[in-house]
């Protein structure tokens, strides 16, 4: 008797869903086709109202920032003129790698937990599921790049003249283009990688063909904002953007051979792994879980200590400083230095090369850097959370043991806010010092936020969602999910006016005490809870 292959199971399982979705009334598939289109139609309607009704508010919001605008800051002398297209360049270049980074976390070619099971042990199927995973991963990165694409075309569109933008049709065609060839590329790079080795090394010893392509993109973007202003239908492309686009679905397509080429030397350990993640981090999305989703996110660390010396230190001597020297332990063996380059070097970029808007760019880096504040320092929390720390053994009460977790955040995030706000004040001309100081209070109320999300309450799951007219809403979910959150903006409210407003720094320093303690009290009270 002759053993089915994978092809023959495929063509097997397909023919049963087909039966499955036969046994249903015609009636029925009508309406749900309907009904299916009807939803999608809507959805995609509002998607883009909301989209260009975005452009139009950053269009206002960047004229109101511009010279002779409400918001407007004459710059430092030394800062410059700016450079916008350099500006965009690199933050494309960091989104790109970002995005690379973030396939390279989960995999990016994987295998199914149901499929590793029942179809990876049937003769040939060893060699037609990584070809199968990342011909998916493919296609949706590619679609991904093209709708991330189109949401910029049409920020731009809404923004208008404001963004000095009218794209004749040919240029976002060649966007759409090169956004494609963005997430091809970020994948095939990604899986490179991925045959490398496990080891998450940075993949820049072949980083020609995704540095083109990033450079490549901004181009198409970028060019002819000006001078294409009064593009109509009919006219010809420039041959230089034809050029790039046309160099960039090259390059694409040699990405998308060489990922194919590259998926065969995948072994069985590395597919089932990263089809885990995946799995891991689709059910976190499902459940609206922010645990399980940094969780799935996270990078993989090194096992053991990096950098740390053979005994211990001798300011070691007791329960306080052992939870602290604990919490510094993970601290280094996560990337955190590489975290404190992104956020001075993305501070730097966006006040040199907006420096026309440094009031909006400066208001931009302490929102990023801020928001990337809530995981900065909370390693070791990640470890308490999940129950592989050992100080519940330690005679130290809970609420001294809340403060030693608060040490490390705080001063991560007082440190690096207070150079932020440092940066602003001097490219915008305003009292550096209390810029500082306002930073720093804000940077200890985030350090705090971030302990108050991460060690909160996982959401109650059997709670059922309320009914709106959009349909079932999980409330539990969400709360859970946005969970200091809201404590970001406001404690960035403070440096923020006072980089507009100077002389309002004695009500500002006030709000930020107010919320500074705010969120300190919600972080103990969490972690005694714990």
């Amino acid at each position: 008797m002759k053993s089915a292959g994978p092809a023959e199971i495929e063509v097997f399982l397909r023919g049963a869903r087909a039966r499955t979705r036969g046994r249903a009334r015609g009636a029925d598939r009508f309406v749900d086709a309907y009904t299916g289109l009807f939803v999608t139609v809507v959805l995609v309607a509002w998607a883009v109202a909301g989209v260009l009704g975005l452009g139009a508010w950053l269009g206002d919001l960047v004229a109101a920032g511009s010279p002779g605008g409400m918001l407007h800051r004459q710059a430092a002398a030394w800062v410059g003129a700016g450079a916008p297209v350099l500006g965009a360049a690199v933050l494309l270049g960091v989104v790109w790698v970002g995005a690379v980074d973030l396939l390279r976390g989960l995999g990016p070619v994987g295998v199914s937990p149901e499929r590793a099971v029942w179809v990876w042990p049937l003769p040939g199927a060893g060699a037609q599921e990584p070809i199968r995973s990342v011909r998916r991963m493919l296609w949706v990165a590619a679609a991904a790049g093209a709708v991330f694409g189109g949401t910029g075309l049409l920020l731009l569109g809404g923004a208008g003249s404001a963004a000095g933008w009218g794209a004749p049709w040919w240029q976002a065609v060649a966007q759409l283009v090169c956004w494609a060839g963005l997430g091809v590329g970020a994948v095939g790079v990604a899986v490179w990688a991925q045959i490398a080795g496990e080891a998450r090394t940075p993949p820049w010893s072949r980083p020609w063909a995704g540095w083109f392509l990033a450079l490549g993109a901004v181009l198409v973007v970028l060019a002819g904002t000006r001078d294409g202003a009064t593009g109509r239908w009919d006219v010809v492309p420039p041959l230089g953007s034809v050029t790039v686009a046309g160099s960039l679905v090259v390059v694409a397509g040699l990405f998308w051979v060489w990922a194919l080429r590259w998926a065969r030397g995948l072994n069985g350990v590395q597919l089932r792994a990263a089809g885990a993640r995946t799995r891991h981090l689709s059910n976190a999305v499902s459940l609206l879980s922010a645990q399980d989703l940094t969780a799935a996110l996270a990078p993989a660390t090194v096992t053991g200590v990096r950098g740390l010396p053979g005994s211990t230190p001798g300011w070691v001597a007791g329960p306080r400083t052992v939870v602290l020297f604990a919490s510094l332990t993970a601290l280094r063996t996560s990337r955190w230095r590489a975290g404190l380059a992104v956020d001075l070097g993305l501070t730097v970029v966006l006040l040199t090369s907006f420096a026309h808007t440094v009031v909006l760019a400066g208001w931009a880096a302490l929102l990023v850097v801020g928001c990337r504040g809530l995981s900065r320092g909370t390693a070791y929390l990640a470890d308490l959370r999940a129950g592989a720390a050992a100080e519940r053994n330690l005679p130290i009460t809970p609420t001294a043991a809340a403060l030693m977790h608060l040490v490390l955040p705080c001063v991560l995030n007082a440190a690096v806010l207070a150079a932020v706000a440092l940066l602003g004040g001097v490219s915008a001309g305003t009292s550096w010092a209390v810029l500082v100081l306002l930073g720093a209070v804000a940077g200890t109320g985030i350090g705090a936020a971030g302990l108050y999300r991460t060690l909160g309450p996982e959401p109650d799951h059997t709670q059922p969602p309320i009914d709106t007219p959009l349909g079932p809403v999980p409330v539990a979910q969400l709360i859970g999910y946005s969970r200091g959150l809201i404590l970001v903006p406001a404690l960035l409210a403070a440096p923020a006016t006072v980089l507009l407003h100077p002389t309002a720094w004695p009500a500002a320093l006030a709000a930020a005490l107010a919320l500074t303690g705010t969120a300190v009290a919600l972080a103990i009270s969490t972690d005694r809870k714990h």
